[in-house]
């Protein structure tokens, strides 16, 4: 867990491939932890959606998107109840469902993504339009993800966010470690 939270927050993203070798390793020997699922899969997502880091991209980079499926599939399982899970499969279905041009996939990974919105609005309404983000700009889908991004702030801060002149700094003192608006 304590190596997960390094590479994330440290934005190490070159050492995902260590820190995948830990939590796979942890995983293979308790695989009913659904936190360790989640984080392997979180890790896994992460090395595909910021691949352009890569000075070269590998075909096989795709191989990413079917393990964090995987991964989250068995982190939802095992905790149902987790949102954060369920829109980060989302996102991995979506992912996975581009990569194959799978339109069944793609439409599974959306609508588990609507339905993790409905479980924790502040938190995946983020990850919904993250993962939307990536179509291109004058699709239907493009526009709703940036909309997504606007409801994610207009339901942190408690009220609609000038989309003309954002201005947080009469919100930062809401900031909270606690409740669902933690992720804010």
């Amino acid at each position: 867990d304590a190596l997960f939270w390094q590479v994330l927050h440290g934005g190490r993203y070159q050492d995902i491939g260590r820190a995948l070798e830990v939590h796979t390793a942890a995983y293979l020997q308790d695989p009913g932890d659904a936190l360790t699922a989640a984080h392997t899969g979180w890790l896994h997502i992460w090395r595909l959606a910021e691949s352009s880091r890569l000075a070269q991209v590998p075909a096989t980079i795709t191989d990413d998107a079917v393990l964090a499926r995987k991964y989250f599939e068995e982190a939802v399982r095992l905790q149902p109840g987790e949102a954060r899970f369920q829109g980060f499969l989302g996102s991995a279905l979506l992912a996975e469902g581009a990569i194959h041009k799978d339109e069944k996939l793609t439409r599974q990974g959306y609508y588990t993504l609507l339905d993790s919105i409905d479980a924790w609005p502040e938190f995946n309404l983020f990850t919904a339009g993250y993962s939307l983000s990536r179509l291109p700009a004058e699709s239907a889908r493009f526009k709703q993800a940036l909309e997504m991004q606007w409801r994610t702030l207009d339901l942190c801060v408690g009220q609609p966010v000038s989309r003309q002149n954002p201005d947080f700094r009469p919100y930062m003192g809401q900031a909270t470690e606690t409740g669902t608006k933690r992720v804010c």
